[in-house]
């Protein structure tokens, strides 16, 4: 049904639904899926919801796929999430960037790619400094749920 719903959003039919109950809908599927098909299913519903033109869905599909990255990575590394990651280093909106730094900062520690973490990083830094001011304030936020991993590591 959420694929639908991303389907129905991505095709222009915006008419018959809401950005913010497909966001809601991408949110959910952050979640442990019943069947591995499912998960699956869920996986590739979020990497398509990446794509979609509503800044709240976008985040919400990043912040999906880090929660799914974070119980697999310990046994396989996942170079699609980790390429949604870093290509939204540049997305216009400060929540999909702050995301998307987040991201590679996270799956980078765990999958032990110190290339990817140290651009997750250098990401959090040009949020933090960035003249827009909700860029900033997503910067500071990340720095508080990221801030004692970054510290311990050295990144900034």
């Amino acid at each position: 049904q959420v694929r639908q719903l991303t389907r129905q959003f991505s095709a222009g039919d915006r008419a018959a639904v809401s950005p913010r109950a497909v966001a809601s809908a991408v949110a959910s599927l952050a979640r442990p899926m019943a069947t591995p098909q499912d998960d699956q299913l869920a996986r590739q519903t979020l990497l398509e919801a990446v794509d979609l033109p509503d800044a709240r869905i976008r985040a919400n599909a990043i912040e999906g796929l880090l929660s799914r990255g974070r119980r697999e990575a310990s046994t396989t590394r996942d170079n699609a999430m980790i390429e949604v990651f870093t290509g939204r280093a540049a997305d216009p909106h400060h929540r999909v960037r702050s995301n998307a730094a987040r991201g590679m900062m996270v799956m980078g520690w765990a999958t032990g790619d110190e290339r990817v973490s140290t651009a997750g990083s250098g990401l959090l830094a040009q949020l933090i400094t960035d003249q827009r001011v909700m860029h900033r304030v997503a910067g500071l936020w990340l720095t508080h749920r990221v801030g004692p991993a970054v510290a311990v590591s050295g990144a900034l």
